[in-house]
């Protein structure tokens, strides 16, 4: 079926309505043009759409559709000279940083890694959710990162909910960086959506 199934709960013109400006100001922001603009999607993606399974089938391959085209208009400009000294570089780096927090995490080192913040009050779960690195946000929910902080969090704010300073969850984070796998990924593993 090419139609979406459109909730019961939503009246059909608030989901066209909605998901169209969503889907409109996602490729606007992706363009480059209006910059932080495009958290306006998610609001208004969650007005239109009651499940997030649902968003993120939406708005999952727009994001590949939108990375995919402006990635052509580049095709013929890259330097491939110097790609090709930074990216076998940056998969090693990627590499020697995954294996050293796993054996951090292996050797008990749990609480105090998922616990420090930096100066923004972020901990590791908003940064691997901002930068998009869904293996890394994998590893720290494997490793309790969605447990409670002892001294500051309560039962109802587990560190998966967290936010920062500025008020910012992981989920808003990534959602706004436009990475649905640790999107899908933080909205599955949150123990009380």
């Amino acid at each position: 079926m090419i139609w979406p199934q459109i909730p019961t709960t939503v009246a059909p013109w608030l989901y066209f309505t909605g998901v169209g400006l969503a889907v409109l100001i996602t490729g606007v922001s992706k363009s480059g043009f209006g910059g932080g603009v495009g958290i306006l999607a998610i609001p208004l993606m969650a007005i239109a759409v009651d499940n997030p399974t649902h968003a993120i089938g939406i708005t999952l391959p727009l994001l590949i559709a939108c990375d995919l085209l402006s990635n052509l208009h580049y095709l013929k400009a890259y330097d491939w000279k110097r790609l090709s000294w930074m990216i076998p570089g940056s998969c090693v780096g990627v590499a020697i940083g995954t294996y050293i927090l796993i054996k951090l995490l292996n050797r008990g080192a749990t609480e105090s890694i998922h616990l420090k913040e930096n100066r923004r009050g972020d901990c590791p779960l908003h940064i691997a959710a901002w930068s998009g690195n869904r293996d890394i946000c994998d590893i720290l929910l494997k490793h309790g990162a969605e447990h409670q902080k002892q001294n500051k969090a309560t039962d109802e704010n587990p560190l998966i909910r967290r936010e920062d300073r500025t008020g910012w969850t992981p989920l808003m984070k990534a959602a706004y960086k436009g990475h649905a796998q640790v999107v899908e990924l933080l909205v599955t593993r949150d123990p009380s959506p």
